[in-house]
């Protein structure tokens, strides 16, 4: 049966990123908690932040709208 906790080897194995990232940015990674100091990942509160994350609109930027003639056409 698997753990419902990740360690740190495998946050870092599961994101791709090297331990000392996973050390350095745990508290922001969702799920992140300590025990007695040992440092532990809830697997399901991570992947489904993430997946939210995967999946949330990314805001279009307005464009700049000049009335100016910038290419000579008007």
């Amino acid at each position: 049966m698997e753990s419902p906790f990740l360690t740190v080897d495998e946050v870092a194995a599961f994101l791709r990123k090297e331990k000392k990232w996973v050390y350095s940015n745990k508290e922001t990674i969702p799920g992140f908690f300590k025990i007695k100091g040992a440092i532990f990942f809830d697997r399901d509160v991570m992947i489904t932040s993430l997946k939210e994350l995967a999946f949330k609109p990314t805001p279009i930027k307005a464009r700049r709208v000049s009335t100016e003639d910038q290419h000579g056409l008007l």
